[in-house]
């Protein structure tokens, strides 16, 4: 990875902050994203100070807000002509419904959407970096599978449920991202989701006190690194492998129990319609 630009969404913690530092000490030129410019210099300073990287950069990035998604890549394209590896491992986990500036559900846009148009706006450096890689978070293949595409209530305007929405959103972002991989098949470019394994994170940030306070205990006893996340970013061994779902560093084929190719279709069409996007 040694001098390969890589992008890390979520790099400040958890999933994202473990791969960054991974590719940090591989010597990579690490870019991640930041809520806030205090967070993003206190962390690249620390993966530098870990990793002897000099290397280490943040772009500020509300990834709830696309006006600021937008303004981070044009940021992006102007300091960079090509790009490595993309990692979508942002997330957030709301326990009330709210709605963004764009009036979409919060989850639903930080998990899936902002990664919708950051990754289809950094294609064309993506072919120019090839080979390159787009790898996304997801969660356990089972749930994930068994899960319902709600495209047709993508706003949980009824019923609202923290957790449905997150499975929800990271059921869209699967759907996307290894719908993607087919399509880039024969670019240079792949594109595979995996499970991070049991990781410390900062998901449960916005949950209420008591909910936020066990996952603290919790995160004692969980990984620093994601292993799987790692392998899946540097590793020889998946150079041409795309559209697969890893979980504990092996490939496996995704089979949605009620996701159709005409669920996938609304799902992108519903992406470009909210984000005035073109998708690939």
């Amino acid at each position: 990875m040694k001098d390969k630009t890589c992008l890390i969404t979520g790099g400040t913690s958890g999933v994202g902050k473990s791969i960054a530092i991974a590719l940090a000490k591989q010597n990579a030129i690490v870019n991640i994203l930041s809520r806030t410019v205090e967070k993003g210099i206190k962390t690249a300073e620390e993966i530098k100070k870990i990793s002897n990287n000099p290397d280490v950069y943040y772009f500020i990035c509300d990834q709830s807000d696309k006006n600021s998604i937008y303004k981070f890549i044009d940021e992006f394209k102007t300091k960079y002509s090509r790009l490595n590896l993309l990692a979508n491992c942002a997330g957030a986990l709301n326990w009330k419904r709210e709605l963004t500036k764009d009036g979409i559900e919060k989850t639903f846009m930080v998990n899936y959407l902002s990664h919708f148009v950051i990754t289809n706006e950094l294609l064309d450096l993506l072919k120019q970096g090839k080979p390159a890689r787009v790898i996304s978070v997801g969660g356990t293949l089972d749930w994930v599978q068994k899960a319902n595409l709600n495209v047709d209530d993508f706003n949980f305007e009824i019923n609202y449920n923290p957790f449905k929405v997150a499975i929800h959103s990271i059921l869209a972002k699967t759907v996307f991202t290894l719908e993607l991989g087919k399509r880039l098949e024969g670019t240079g470019v792949t594109a595979n989701v995996f499970h991070p394994g049991i990781i410390r994170s900062n998901l449960g940030r916005d949950l209420p006190f008591f909910l936020k306070y066990s996952q603290k205990i919790f995160n004692i006893f969980f990984s620093k690194e994601s292993k799987t996340g790692i392998y899946l970013a540097t590793s020889d061994d998946v150079e041409k492998l795309t559209g697969k779902y890893f979980v504990k560093k092996k490939p496996y084929e995704f089979k949605p129990k009620y996701v159709t190719e005409n669920d996938t279709q609304k799902l992108l069409d519903l992406s470009k319609e909210l984000l005035g996007h073109k998708s690939v």
